[in-house]
């Protein structure tokens, strides 16, 4: 942001983490741990498929309770980070997902977002990380106002963390 000053697509940086993993049957389902890489792949496919061209993607597939995906944008102000975030996550959930072997799997996804403009700017990125983990963390949370119910996507300002 300091590299571009007057430049609208450099005004903001939004991290989303997108966590999703397959949704949770009735019954008890042992997958082997081929089958959770193949998932992984089929989400991060659907994503390639549904980011624009200028979004930066990670993936950290370190958790072993499913990889997470993380997209860094330009230019987008809280409610456009939401509305991409919800984006995102309509394209996992809409469809079951077609795995190798002829296996279809449904996923639960939820996202986290932190936001960084240059009203609320920061020098450290892990502050812009963790904000987002934050929003995650809190991204399908039970809520008090009954209208609200479970908001899977949750974007966080960085001073607001």
């Amino acid at each position: 942001m300091k590299l571009q000053p007057g430049n609208p697509q450099f005004d903001a940086i939004g991290l989303l983490i997108v966590e999703a993993h397959r949704k949770t049957p009735l019954g008890e389902v042992a997958t082997t741990s081929e089958q959770d890489a193949q998932l992984d792949v089929a989400i991060a496919s659907v994503i390639r498929r549904s980011v624009t061209l200028d979004t930066w993607l990670y993936c950290d597939s370190r958790d072993a309770n499913g990889a997470k995906f993380m997209c860094v944008l330009n230019g987008l102000d809280k409610a456009g980070l939401r509305q991409y975030g919800e984006t995102l996550r309509d394209a996992l959930i809409a469809n079951p997902l077609e795995l190798p072997g002829d296996t279809v799997v449904a996923v639960e996804a939820k996202v986290g977002g932190a936001l960084c403009d240059r009203t609320h700017p920061t020098n450290q990125e892990q502050i812009i990380v963790d904000t987002a983990y934050q929003a995650l963390l809190e991204a399908g949370k039970p809520s008090l106002n009954p209208m609200k119910g479970n908001q899977p996507i949750k974007i966080l300002q960085v001073t607001e963390a």
